[in-house]
């Protein structure tokens, strides 16, 4: 296995042995995603990667706001920004894209610890929001003299 990463290539030879190299690197950009990789000592490697151009990248936040502007869903705006996201970063496949969406986003963070009480927590501020909205406690609040 071969990453290059921070100016940095590391080769997993084995399991517990990883070489690094990071004066003798040579990257050469080979046009559309394609690169290639050379270690003097190794010989090289050729990669494609997926690039995203830059004004793409505002479209999922955008769509998200704009939907939940128009809509007034804020939750099903959300999770369509998120399947734009996917649709992006999956090379425009939207099947890979709805798996990525259900579940790596939404599904993947609840198996986390941490995270699930985090959401926990905002679920819980959220619902007390709407209680106290319900029982008028903040039109109460509001027409109270200071």
């Amino acid at each position: 296995d071969i990453r290059y990463e921070n100016n940095t290539l590391s080769m997993i030879i084995s399991p517990g042995y990883v070489r690094r190299f990071t004066s003798e690197i040579v990257s050469t950009h080979l046009g559309r995603g394609s690169y290639e990789v050379c270690v003097e000592s190794c010989g090289c490697h050729h990669f494609d990667m997926f690039t995203i151009p830059a004004p793409l990248t505002l479209l999922p936040p955008l769509l998200t706001v704009v939907l939940a502007v128009l809509t007034r869903q804020v939750l099903v705006s959300l999770t369509c920004g998120v399947y734009t996201a996917a649709f992006i970063s999956a090379a425009y496949n939207p099947l890979e894209a709805f798996f990525l969406t259900f579940n790596d986003y939404l599904v993947a963070p609840f198996a986390d610890p941490s995270r699930a009480a985090v959401l926990l927590f905002v679920s819980l501020m959220a619902g007390l929001v709407v209680i106290t909205e319900k029982r008028g406690g903040g039109a109460g609040r509001a027409n109270q003299n200071f």
